[in-house]
């Protein structure tokens, strides 16, 4: 099974989330630790993202990772948030050179 990112849906997803916790761009760009001109491309679709970023998007928001990625809790992607979390770990909670960039196509 393939499975294709809409970076547009994964931006909107984000976006709504965003607004729905009380965040505006600046300060929830802030706390991921990202410009606010990065989370402003990310959420239209522009933009993909680090492992590191999602992890961030995903403990400041308080959903998993398989909810940004797919809009789904129970999707069959279901491991993506501990394989992201375990990715963290192993980097010790910090952005490294050569750290894969996801970008939107």
């Amino acid at each position: 099974m393939v499975f294709i990112m809409d970076y547009k849906e994964i931006g909107e997803r984000i976006a709504r989330l965003r607004v729905e916790k009380g965040y505006s761009r600046d300060v929830f760009a802030r706390q991921i630790g990202v410009s606010s001109r990065f989370l402003y491309d990310l959420e239209v679709g522009k933009k993909g993202f680090s492992v590191w970023v999602l992890y961030n998007i995903s403990q400041v928001l308080s959903v998993s990772c398989d909810y940004i990625i797919t809009g789904r809790e129970d999707s069959h992607y279901e491991k993506i948030g501990r394989i992201v979390a375990e990715i963290c770990e192993e980097v010790n909670h910090s952005p490294k050179d050569g750290v894969d960039i996801v970008e939107a196509g």
